[in-house]
């Protein structure tokens, strides 16, 4: 049986969860301790991350790899415009997670629940205290040093500008893209999850309630037990939020494309706004994985996605 070695307090490990729990592959969850971290994690990947997943002789613990692999036992050619789906997967997972990082651990009501959260997780007994003081001071200062904690003013444009975007799109229809989840639904409810259940989250996310009741459906299938419908979204209702990724992680991606090792460029976003681009390898990585879906898609289709405005958009996206 598959086993999946997470933390209840990672957003890549909940949206991981879900995925599994609505493929109804049969799977086992194994909470991740700092015996187990070493014992297993260490010695089968090399890295400490979570999820991990665990298939025989098979260890996995990048969450779009393992959901790549799920997806490819159930089904994926079945989702409803991948290349969308995965832009915005990677969206959540590269985006969404720089603002979520600084709000978790930069602000103090919120990094005092996380030392005791992990240390109830990762240290069970009497080391829990220690271990959840040492073991978040440890992330924080990692977190600070590579400048993730700084408050930029473009992360926080695009957040509020996120949230109204996914308020308005589920005033209506269960997920992204109608009645059937998909890997973005999963990625973006990883993310809003865990910001909802920080202290100085869960006031923010009160504010928009269809987003919340989102993020509980497909929370729903971490048990098994989501809803679906045969209802399709049309894909114009995607034009904002497509619109916010194309105007702002996008841009970084093609700008960092164009990066030496070692250089920078400050980079304008599509409110004016600014942020600094660092060269980054794993950056380039993403951005290859998802030219390669676009390329599969117009290969498929002859178009990135059925909506003209959209395929337009990303048309000219490509073209930079």
């Amino acid at each position: 049986m598959i086993e999946l070695y997470v933390s209840y307090l990672s957003p890549y490990s909940s949206k991981i969860m879900a995925l599994l729990g609505y493929s109804e592959i049969p799977h086992r969850i194994v909470v991740e301790t700092i015996v187990n971290r070493f014992s297993v994690l260490k010695r089968l990947t090399g890295k400490t991350m979570v999820p991990m997943l665990r298939n025989g002789d098979l260890a996995l613990n990048d969450s779009t790899r393992i959901a790549r692999l799920i997806l490819a036992q159930v089904g994926a050619d079945e989702m409803t415009s991948p290349f969308l789906a995965w832009l915005i997967e990677d969206f959540a997972d590269e985006w969404i997670v720089r603002w979520f990082a600084q709000a978790r651990w930069s602000l103090p009501e919120n990094r005092s629940s996380m030392e005791r959260r992990i240390g109830a997780e990762m240290f069970p007994g009497i080391l829990s205290t220690k271990g959840g003081n040492l073991a978040a001071k440890t992330i924080h200062d990692n977190l600070k040093r590579a400048g993730v904690l700084e408050r930029i003013e473009s992360l926080e444009r695009s957040r509020d500008r996120t949230f109204a975007i996914l308020e308005e799109l589920f005033s209506d229809g269960l997920y992204v893209f109608g009645g059937q989840p998909t890997v973005a639904d999963f990625a973006l409810y990883g993310f809003l999850w865990q910001f909802g259940n920080d202290p100085l989250g869960a006031p923010v996310v009160a504010g928009f309630p269809n987003t919340w009741r989102f993020v509980e459906r497909v929370h729903a299938w971490t048990t098994g037990s989501g809803e679906v419908s045969t209802a399709r979204r049309p894909l114009a209702e995607l034009r904002p939020l497509i619109g916010e990724i194309l105007g702002t992680y996008w841009r970084l991606l093609a700008a960092n494309d164009e990066l030496k090792p070692g250089e920078s460029v400050e980079l304008t976003l599509i409110d004016g706004t600014s942020i600094d681009v660092r060269a980054s390898r794993w950056a380039k990585s993403c951005f290859e994985a998802l030219k390669a879906e676009a390329v599969a898609a117009q290969a498929a289709t002859g178009r990135y996605c059925d909506d003209e405005s959209l395929n337009q958009a990303i048309s000219a996206a490509l073209a930079k």
